[in-house]
């Protein structure tokens, strides 16, 4: 048996590379074959985590088209399409809010900010002529009369304040049946001595205890006090709108209202009573707005995408080659004045070819038309005589062809810029393509070029998270993560999935086969079903021009109780020409072959900030919740000597609720015995 020393351990991955022959890297690298694996902080190759599902299953239907994580000035909205509904995420389940849309393309979204009620709005097209607009008011019903709807998660009566139990107490309501819940924080007005924010530590029918750090003075308030869940006290908190658009939508139907936005009871202009009842969901109506003053825009102008810069709107059509600007305080409006453009007034660009994606950054607008073309757009003021205003500057770019961007999804804003998945296909920095005199960098996908033209690029779509690039290319279930810290690919994920978003700090995934949605990277199987997951090297001879022979391979990993029959291989020759070996790796209680080591929890920082370690995607065992059950393995399998001029390692395993980090492993390469092994021809 060789010596401990005498193995050339592989350790630390350089990253996944799929461009150059897997025989000529020069390092430890995983290649082509490689899924479902992460290099985590620590350096170790973990299997991935899978997915949970997000509000309800669904298996049915034709699958999710497009989502948008919505980051309000109030709070977050998960929304997403399905064939003929606009749905969102609410109190754990998808409402429907929209239905009979029956669209032609994707939705695409954007958000614009409402001076007048003082809250962003949603705007959304879908290939139609008109906008979707939505205010994102959500709430319950928690009773109505003959000419009024009120709601849940607030009370509007007299409550007694009692300083030495700090409770507060009504006679006049059920805090339970209106949905608070210990652990909340509550917010009082329209008291004289208690008007505040508190944490809620228990409560009752009638009672709410505040947390012992909470104190409150004793007062009998007047009947008009408002006690409500924070941020929910009334419609207007709820996201409601106060001027215009004053319809609700439940149960399909829809109820205007006329006075109560600033309370829990809205007065209603029709009887809800036998139609409408306690718990049941509400929603502000969507509203279908046409475009009012059109300026350039033409008649029935289908409207693909949208974007916003300096609250103007943009939008644009995949069919035409114009791009219109909104007026800054009217997204209906796409007037300007002819003779001199004026600030904030709206404006027309026309293009070469038809427009295929529309992003901002900054002070500049980019514009990607056809296979080849990017545009920038900006705002230059303009002064001449007594005439001020607003030019409109456009500047083509000096592009190559297909370095025209794929999607409107395909861009990513990032710290330092833009990021876009193109035509070539490619997956680079903007500023690279602006880039016209010296030396050009290459693009970051340089690296993975071979996969990236295997992949079906239609509908790609991209985000940042965690310092992290990430790429769906849905039509090719693939999913591709650029790391920025260590500047490496990780090996792709394989996910079914349409489109994916970040909300409230996860990553969202959709099914582009069933009505489900999903957090990407949670538990250890894919919504129950195994992870298959795969690591293979590149080929290596250790630089020598000859043959090289081992008996013996090492490895050293992590498993958890689920690990069975884990495929370990050693490749022979190039492309595996002189076969391969295949042994089995598994957690065993009674494994007297292996040194196994427990694993617990409470190791010198193994404590997660949050649910998982900063920045660590791919697993940690030092992650509290992964340490159940995990065994250290270290083993050496011993195999029958041959020569070999190319070794590769490789791994597999495709078990639900299974989990490994491989720390190292090595086969004892040596030179062979005397006048054996040499490939000089005499």
């Amino acid at each position: 048996m060789a010596n401990y020393f005498d193995f050339k351990k592989l350790i630390y991955p350089q990253g996944y590379v799929n461009k150059l022959d897997d025989s000529i890297l020069d390092g430890y690298f995983l290649v082509n074959g490689s899924k479902n694996v992460f290099i985590n902080d620590e350096g170790r190759i973990a299997k991935r985590k899978g997915f949970t599902i997000y509000g309800e299953a669904d298996p049915s239907g034709t699958g999710i088209d497009k989502s948008y994580s919505w980051k309000t000035n109030s709070n977050e909205i998960l929304v997403r399409t399905i064939y003929d509904k606009l749905q969102a995420y609410y109190q754990g389940s998808w409402k429907d809010i929209l239905t009979g849309i029956k669209s032609k393309t994707k939705f695409r979204f954007t958000t614009w900010w409402n001076k007048t009620e003082i809250r962003d709005i949603l705007i959304t097209c879908n290939g139609e002529p008109d906008f979707y607009t939505w205010i994102g008011g959500m709430t319950e019903v928690a009773s109505v009369t003959s000419n009024s709807i009120t709601k849940k998660y607030a009370l509007q009566t007299a409550f007694t304040f009692t300083a030495s139990d700090r409770t507060i107490t009504t006679g006049g309501g059920d805090f339970l049946a209106l949905g608070f819940k210990a652990g909340d924080y509550i917010s009082v007005r329209g008291s004289a001595s208690n008007d505040g924010r508190y944490k809620v530590g228990s409560v009752e029918t009638g009672k709410i205890t505040l947390v012992t750090q909470d104190i409150i003075i004793d007062e009998t308030s007047p009947a008009t006090t408002i006690v409500g869940v924070l941020g929910r006290e009334t419609w207007r908190e709820e996201r409601f709108f106060q001027q215009s658009g004053k319809k609700l939508l439940i149960n399909g139907t829809e109820y205007t209202y006329t006075a109560g936005w600033d309370t829990p009871t809205l007065t209603i202009s029709s009887n809800p009573v036998g139609s409408v009842n306690a718990d049941d969901f509400v929603s502000q109506v969507v509203e279908t707005e046409a475009i009012v003053t059109r300026g350039d825009v033409p008649a029935e102008f289908p409207i693909d995408i949208v974007e916003t810069h300096l609250n103007q709107i943009i939008i644009a059509s995949e069919t035409h080659r114009l791009v219109f600007m909104a007026k800054q305080e009217d997204y209906l409006d796409f007037s300007y004045n002819v003779t001199v453009r004026k600030v904030a007034e709206g404006a027309t660009a026309s293009l070469d070819a038809n427009v295929k994606a529309v992003t901002a950054d900054h002070e500049n607008i980019y514009v990607s038309c056809g296979q080849n073309d990017i545009y920038r757009l900006w705002l230059e003021p303009y002064e001449q005589a007594s005439s001020q205003g607003e030019i409109l500057r456009v500047k083509k770019l000096k592009t190559a062809t297909g370095q025209g961007a794929v999607s409107h999804e395909g861009f990513i804003t990032i710290k330092n810029g833009l990021l876009f998945v193109s035509n070539e296909p490619a997956i680079d920095f903007l500023g690279n393509v602006e880039l016209v005199q010296g030396v050009q960098t290459k693009p970051i996908s340089d690296d993975i070029k071979r996969l990236l033209y295997s992949l079906d690029r239609t509908d790609v779509s991209g985000l940042y998270f965690q310092n992290y690039a990430i790429f769906l290319f849905p039509h090719s279930y693939t999913m591709l993560f650029y790391d920025f810290t260590r500047q490496i690919w990780q090996p792709p994920q394989t996910i079914s999935a349409s489109s994916m978003d970040i909300h409230e700090n996860q990553l969202i995934i959709h099914s582009n086969t069933h009505n489900e949605s999903y957090v990407f990277l949670e538990g250890h199987s894919d919504d129950g079903a195994p992870i298959s997951a795969e690591i293979y090297t590149n080929a290596d001879n250790m630089g020598r021009t000859r043959n090289l022979v081992y008996d013996e391979l090492y490895i050293e990993i992590i498993v958890n109780s689920e690990v069975e029959n884990l495929e370990l291989l050693t490749i022979l020759g190039y492309n595996g020409a002189d076969g391969e070996r295949v042994f089995s790796v598994s957690y065993d209680e009674k494994n007297k072959n292996a040194i196994q080591q427990v694993i617990t929890a409470g190791n010198i920082g193994g404590v997660p900030f949050g649910n998982a370690p900063v920045g660590s995607l791919g697993g940690d065992q030092n992650n509290l919740a992964e340490t159940e059950n995990l065994r250290m393995i270290r083993k050496i399998y011993t195999l029958n000597k041959g020569e070999t001029y190319l070794t590769q390692l490789g791994l597999r395993e495709d078990r639900a609720n299974s989990y490994f980090e491989l720390l190292c492993w090595g086969v004892n390469l040596r030179e062979p015995e005397a006048n054996l092994g040499d490939i000089k021809v005499i």
